[in-house]
């Protein structure tokens, strides 16, 4: 895998391709209460035919991820599906509305906080973008909240705190996966310190 940030359409690129590694990394919250509960099992059945298709018709991907929520609404992730969904439609209000189910079913749950300021980001409500990031990094701190928060850093002036994101960025990434990443994250460094 190859992450280039030179222009912004890369950026968008990296960015997409990170909401859609979080999505596709895990969609099982309460996973041990499934074996009790046919209907829980059902909702992960529904959640997996979504998630196999969410590129290719997200319409019906939606249609799958609203129906695991009916059968098992404890779990955070349809919903968060279904904005991941919008927020790669560029349907940015409505993939922060689903965000905001998600974090609110479950208070900790990482994923909802980053794809908020992934949108907030999208929008230039850089300030909500770091409030979001800072939550998420609470829960779980991994190297693409940090770089998302050198960026927006960057974008309000903070030179310090992105400085900062970014170095912990490099310092968690990993090496062999990132290691375009991790070369931005110095450039961008070097570029704060002039």
């Amino acid at each position: 895998m190859k992450f280039q940030f030179s222009n912004s359409n890369h950026l968008n690129q990296y960015l997409r391709l990170l909401i859609l590694i979080t999505f596709l990394l895990g969609f099982s919250y309460e996973s041990k209460a499934q074996e009790d509960k046919p209907e829980l099992n059902t909702a992960l059945d529904l959640n997996n035919k979504g998630a196999a298709i969410i590129t290719t018709n997200p319409e019906e991907a939606v249609r799958y991820f609203k129906a695991a929520h009916d059968l098992d609404p404890k779990q955070p992730d349809y919903v968060n599906n279904i904005g991941v969904v919008r927020l790669n439609e560029g349907k940015f209000d409505e993939a922060i509305i689903q965000f905001l189910r998600a974090v609110e079913i479950a208070p900790n749950y990482y994923r909802g906080f980053y794809n908020l300021g992934v949108c907030y980001q999208k929008q230039g409500k850089h300030q909500k973008a770091v409030d979001s990031y800072l939550k998420g990094q609470k829960i779980s701190d991994t190297p693409e909240i940090n770089f998302n928060l050198g960026i927006v850093y960057t974008r309000l002036g903070d030179k310090v705190s992105a400085e900062k994101s970014y170095q912990n960025f490099i310092k968690i990434a990993p090496k062999d996966q990132m290691a375009q990443a991790i070369r931005d994250a110095e450039q961008k460094i070097k570029e704060l310190q002039k």
